[in-house]
């Protein structure tokens, strides 16, 4: 994926049994610690922080971004329009983020992401509004306003899909340390990823619904100022916009503070673990060359898209990598829709939740996802403190159990929409009750039996991937397969929500319900038959036989 790919290749021929691609000799040089040791130096450590930072912002994002959009702009079809164009972005945009990660620092990208980023919710946004859906609004042009808002959605894709490459649970680990000369092993990779779905969790857990209630409650006082139904929308819009810029504003600084104060130097050679002196020299030219001219830079492209293409050509030729990189991303994008799309539909559409208004859906849709957050911040502290990287194969089956039953749990979902539909206005009475329960039930479950089996294979793949040689090819393609497979399972849920309730008229709620049910009914069938799929043929697709591939791993063939 990076520049360093040719300077990698002595670290991984270096690489024996310990799993992970750590040399015995150099593993644990200036630590003191093993071959399998999880402790962080500075340079991880920073990149650890910042990414967490770029996770509580990311939780607001998921979380409020669909109530965000239909308050600023006024009109539901935004929901699925915002979604569409992000996705899309991320679809074009993702086969060449492996490219220009070959071209530039991790460091570099994460720093520029983060700038734009933060520019488009922190300075963009809040002059749209001012603009456009103010009370003391310049512009009064609906349609103008709906189009921007996509536009920027398609921007923000761009920038997330220049990320994505190079984030914790995508493979930057290694990009990082490649780039910086660093090994890393499977301890350390559990660690990471391990931490960054705690704090990702808890963020969803603790801070986003505070910033929903806060975001609720001011919006509240707008209503009691007198103001008419019109101004008090549109105040609210600009609450939840405010909220968004805050927050973005406050951990845009963090997270570049680490990037570029935390990664920009040299490694720390107390610190971190450091490859034979040797290599150093090998990978600093390989970081730090530039092409002379524009020759030998097309013909640097030319081979960054040739070794694109090689990943992309070993990872199919390899079954258990293949597979388990189609699953990661199935699993990585239920779990998106799940926060993105499915909730908030369902808080927006519920009359025992949002019932259609902004903040209140933006409320429930924060309380919905932190409660079920719960289970998933137990998993992770599971995987964190108890769980170890199986040496038998048969170690990682009880995850595949554990992904057919998230997937089940969604069709609680459909059983607490219908119980509404049979009592639509008696919010207060048993069945309105019964029903709240199996939604906040549903969530949890679904987070709770997910979150172990993504940790874990997250972990397995980057294992499968060192095992390999020039596996660093691969990583390069899982950042963007990954997010092509999130883009298009994200974009067809938005789409099958946002065109099942379009065939209805405004104000028919017989039909939108009904419409709405149905919708639910299908992504639910489609979670069931993933985790059925991934649970009777995700062990022999995806647990490698190759015995020479299980050494490196670390993996025992026998009694598997």
């Amino acid at each position: 994926m990076d520049e360093n790919e040719d300077a990698r290749e002595p670290l991984l021929a270096r690489e024996e049994a310990g799993a992970g691609g750590v040399a015995d000799d150099e593993a644990g040089a200036g630590t003191g610690d093993g071959p399998q040791s999880a402790t962080l130096g500075p340079v991880f450590r920073s990149y650890l922080v910042g990414q967490s930072a770029y996770g509580l912002r990311v939780s607001l994002w998921w979380v409020g971004l669909s109530p965000l959009m239909l308050a600023l702009v006024g009109n539901e079809n935004v929901l699925g329009a915002v979604r569409v164009a992000f996705n899309v972005a991320l679809l074009v945009v993702s086969p060449f983020a492996g490219v220009l990660a070959g071209r530039m620092k991790l460091e570099k990208i994460l720093t520029a992401t983060t700038f734009g980023r933060g520019a488009i919710y922190v300075v963009l946004l809040p002059l749209l509004w001012l603009f456009f859906a103010a009370p003391f609004r310049v512009v009064d042009s609906p349609t103008t306003l709906f189009v921007l808002v996509v536009v920027l959605c398609f921007i923000d894709g761009i920038q997330v899909a220049l990320a994505n490459v190079v984030d914790v649970d995508m493979g930057g680990t290694d990009i990082l340390g490649a780039q910086k000369g660093l090994t890393v092993t499977d301890a350390m990779r559990n660690k990471l990823n391990s931490v960054f779905h705690i704090c990702f969790d808890t963020s969803f857990l603790v801070f986003t619904p505070s910033v929903a209630l806060l975001a609720w409650y001011i919006g509240e006082l707008a209503v009691d100022q007198g103001r008419s139904k019109e101004d008090e929308d549109a105040l609210k819009s600009g609450v939840l916009v405010c909220t968004f810029a805050g927050v973005f504003l406050v951990t845009s600084l963090i997270s570049l503070y680490c990037y570029i104060y935390g990664l920009g130097g040299a490694p720390d050679a107390e610190g971190d673990y450091q490859v034979a002196p040797g290599d150093e020299t090998e990978l600093n030219e390989g970081a730090n060359s530039a092409p002379a001219n524009a020759q030998e830079t097309a013909e640097e492209d030319s081979g960054i898209l040739k070794s694109l293409w090689e990943g992309a050509v070993m990872t199919w030729s390899t079954r258990p990598i293949r597979w388990r990189l189609l699953f990661l991303g199935l699993e990585v994008a239920v779990e998106d829709a799940m926060v993105a799309v499915i909730v908030t539909e369902y808080a927006f559409t519920s009359h025992y939740f949002g019932d259609g208004d902004a903040t209140r859906t933006n409320l429930f849709t924060a309380l919905i996802v932190a409660v079920g957050k719960v289970g998933a911040v137990v998993a992770g502290f599971f995987m964190h403190s108890c769980w170890a990287v199986p040496t038998k194969k048969k170690g990682f089956r009880p995850l595949f159990a554990s992904v057919l039953l998230a997937s089940a749990s969604v069709w609680l979902l459909v059983v607490a929409y219908g119980l509404e539909r049979s009592a639509p206005n008696d919010i207060h009475g048993k069945t309105a009750w019964i029903s709240r329960v199996l939604v906040f039930l549903s969530v949890t479950l679904f987070f709770l039996l997910s979150t172990a089996p993504k940790i874990g294979f997250e972990t397995l793949l980057q294992g499968m991937v060192t095992s390999v040689e020039k596996g660093e090819k691969i990583f390069g393609f899982v950042g963007p397969f990954i997010s092509i497979v999130d883009s298009i399972v994200v974009m067809g849920i938005s789409l099958a929500f946002s065109m099942m309730k379009g065939n209805c008229s405004d104000g028919d709620f017989e039909c939108q319900s009904s419409h709405f049910l149905s919708a639910l009914s299908i992504i639910a069938a489609f979670y069931l038959a993933h985790g059925i799929f991934e649970a009777l043929l995700g062990p022999r697709l995806m647990l490698p036989d190759d015995q020479d591939m299980l050494n490196k791993m670390g993996l025992n063939q026998a009694d598997n």
